[in-house]
């Protein structure tokens, strides 16, 4: 049997994280997990390690994370280094530490254990409002994250300034490329994977002052090297954003419809908001 791999961006550890690993846990899966390098240390480390009993548990912590910034797809990047190099996974399932997962590990298993292609959601190709974050340069998203503070400012005159005197960066890039803006979280084949990072180095220097790039550079390479034949226009996840930041699901009659629904993953988990949604999951979700 082919295992299949769960690698999950973090930074609290807490009921959300454990429930997700608990679902998990199984003959099917292995569990990678970056957590963010502001929150770790050696305790919470161990903690996670061992909620697992029958899959293998990763944690590592490369990368200082911050929203919208390099650093996600950077992390994201050593994350699938890190699995793809371990072990022969038919696939990578990348999900945020506010996910958790809608069927059974042996549901979502067979599922994809019969598939052959790559499942993304698909946006926008060459739309103007996405190209913007690889045509021009924002030097301090590292310092910015969701708020609008000093360096916000800063980079939103400095943009002004490059688009008045037509100031472009990656001319070459954007001339030879799609730039395809995508749902960042993706089910992602051992072939993709594979060729992902053997151009990890490029990829980090092509977006190291871009805009939110882990939502353009999967994509924009999948459209590259692996055209429309290799994907699925469905990453069978679901959100549901108000403004930069998904909704989060309450009840038990949301959780419950979702699990009848077709969507195997779906966020933002809160450990106190949605403990009622979380309870029911868990229940029809787990050991059956």
């Amino acid at each position: 049997m082919q295992k299949q791999a769960i690698l999950i961006l973090a930074h609290k550890n807490n009921l959300v994280l454990r429930t997700v690993i608990e679902q998990f846990d199984s003959q099917y899966f292995d569990i990678y997990i970056h957590f963010d390098k502001k929150s770790v240390n050696n305790q919470l480390v161990k903690e996670i390690v061992n909620y697992a009993k029958n899959s293998k548990v990763v944690v590592i912590s490369t990368q200082k994370v911050v929203w919208g910034a390099p650093s996600v797809m950077k992390a994201e990047l050593d994350l699938l280094e890190l699995a793809y190099k371990s072990s022969n996974y038919k696939y990578f399932h990348l999900i945020s530490g506010q996910d958790l997962a809608l069927k059974t590990a042996k549901k979502i298993y067979v599922f994809f254990n019969n598939s052959e292609k790559n499942f993304f959601e698909i946006k926008a190709i060459n739309n103007k409002h996405y190209t913007n974050r690889v045509k021009y340069r924002y030097p301090w998203t590292e310092k910015v994250g969701k708020g609008h503070n000093f360096y916000w400012i800063i980079q939103k005159l400095f943009f002004y300034v490059q688009k008045a005197f037509c100031l472009t960066s990656n001319n070459e890039f954007e001339k030879y490329n799609n730039i395809v803006y995508s749902s960042q979280w993706a089910s992602l084949t051992n072939e993709f994977v594979k060729t992902l990072i053997a151009y990890k180095n490029i990829l980090n220097k092509m977006y190291r002052y871009s805009l939110v790039p882990d939502e353009i550079y999967k994509s924009t390479f999948l459209y590259k090297y692996f055209q429309d034949k290799d994907y699925v226009n469905n990453n069978f996840r679901y959100d549901e954003f108000d403004g930069n930041s998904p909704r989060i699901i309450y009840s038990k009659k949301q959780a419950i419809e979702l699990i009848n629904s077709s969507y195997f993953f779906a966020r933002k988990f809160d450990e106190n908001q949605s403990k009622p949604a979380i309870e029911i999951i868990k229940k029809l979700t787990i050991n059956i």
